[in-house]
């Protein structure tokens, strides 16, 4: 009994409900209903007035005062409501446009939004490939005279001859068994930094413009890019088990800061050749390296 009472009290709204929200028509069959409504009550309303001037005044002239009053007086208020039911429609209904062009703003908006994060991938992408095109190129141009060998050996090929001078040098500063680094008391790190410093400054001329050619592609990978991860792998595909060995060195033995600090935080450095190794206890020169 209690549901079916609340049922019967809920059907005025489900009717004014129906009446008011626009549906695909925007309002516009509410209005036509509004308009129809009133025009057949304002004609039965003249009906009435007509049929009950021309009973009452039947032996005299009719009194067009009492007719206009009666006419006004129901007509006026009836059509004011239906003004304010009108006014209520277009109210709801400028809403609901209101409320789809929201919509439609923030949808325009993510897709603008979506747009710009694709345009900024394709850009940092292209000018990516760039840098790696010219680092690429820059290690292309080095070249080595061997003077006993007489000939020139140009590009990845020099690395390996970097290699041997840094190992030449090394084995040369410390007899025997090496010079060893302990990487909780760093005993040793000043030798192998002098050792690094003798052999550094021959090699600068060859070898300066490419370790910061590479400082700058890791600076823009961490600087413009959300996911470094595949970047990385891509520059160290780039690069030769010798180039690594390289790198590594020169960031833990030489002063660059900035080359450090960005191969420290990105983890540049995975899976180096520990075969190429000055010394085996070196793997504890830089923390995030790892080796095969």
């Amino acid at each position: 009994m209690a549901a079916w009472m609340a049922r019967l009290m809920n059907r005025p709204f489900q009717w004014f409900e129906s009446f008011v929200k626009p549906g695909d028509d925007l309002g516009v069959k509410g209005l036509y209903r509004i308009f129809i409504f009133a025009l057949l009550v304002v004609s039965a309303i003249f009906l009435i007035d007509v049929a009950l001037t021309l009973s009452t005044n039947k032996e005299s002239e009719p009194s067009h005062g009492v007719f206009g009053d009666f006419f006004g007086g129901v007509a006026n208020p009836f059509l004011t409501f239906l003004t304010f039911m009108g006014l209520l429609l277009t109210i709801v209904v400028q809403k609901v446009e209101l409320r789809d062009s929201r919509e439609e703003m923030k949808r325009s908006a993510d897709a603008l939004s979506e747009q710009v994060v694709a345009f900024r991938k394709q850009s940092f992408e292209v000018t990516f490939l760039k840098m790696l095109e010219i680092h690429s190129a820059l290690t292309q141009s080095i070249d080595l005279l061997l003077v006993k060998a007489n000939k020139t050996v140009t590009g990845t090929d020099c690395m390996a001859r970097f290699h041997l001078r840094l190992k030449t040098k090394y084995r040369s500063k410390f007899k025997g068994n090496g010079m060893s680094f302990d990487g909780m008391t760093l005993q040793g790190m000043e030798e192998l930094k002098s050792m690094y410093v003798e052999y550094w400054e021959p090699t600068r001329k060859n070898l300066h413009s490419w370790h910061e050619s590479l400082s700058v592609i890791l600076g823009y990978i961490e600087s413009e890019s959300s996911s470094n991860e595949p970047y990385l792998s891509m520059v160290s595909a780039q690069l030769s088990e010798y180039e690594k060995i390289l790198v590594f060195y020169h960031v833990a033995l030489h002063d660059q800061a900035r080359l450090k600090k960005l191969v420290l935080e990105l983890g540049f450095l995975r899976n180096l050749p520990a075969d190429l190794l000055l010394h085996k206890s070196h793997m504890q020169l830089l923390p995030t390296t790892s080796f095969l």
